[in-house]
């Protein structure tokens, strides 16, 4: 991939995210590691309101830094290769509430939501003496048996 150098305008192949030629980065190199104070280490501007320990002007030279140190240190620890992460597992479809199946089978079976399906299950709870989780599965049962033709 052909890339333009951000300080000389030169342009290079690269084959990974870069911002400066070989030639800057060099130069950019030994300014990191040899800085002088109120000067940037990155782009050589004379920084006016140079506090103490700092050596960027901006975050723009900062970032390129990064990368300059990032890449040095790369090279000198090959063993540290970059690992792909293995791909996401799907997760298994989650089990659904009994508020939520209540509700879901309410709307098939045209009662509106929630309440106005338990509202029919504790109605049929009393008369038949079973749980509300057992009147509901009879339900359940009964619905799909007649609307599910297979």
């Amino acid at each position: 991939m052909i890339r333009t150098c951000v300080f000389c305008g030169a342009t290079f192949d690269a084959n990974r995210k870069r911002d400066l030629c070989d030639e800057c980065a060099h130069a950019v190199e030994k300014r990191i590691y040899h800085p002088t104070h109120g000067v940037c280490c990155v782009c050589g501007a004379v920084m006016t309101d140079a506090r103490r320990g700092k050596k960027y002007c901006s975050k723009k030279c900062k970032r390129i830094s990064r990368r300059i140190i990032a890449q040095r240190w790369h090279v000198a620890h090959p063993e540290h290769k970059e690992v792909k992460k293995p791909a996401k597992k799907e997760k298994p479809e989650e089990k659904k509430s009994f508020l939520s199946d209540v509700e879901d089978l309410g709307r098939k079976m045209g009662y509106g939501g929630y309440g106005q399906m338990m509202a029919v299950i504790r109605a049929r709870c009393q008369r038949s003496g079973l749980s509300v989780r057992s009147e509901f599965c009879h339900l359940k049962f009964v619905y799909e048996k007649e609307h599910c033709h297979d």
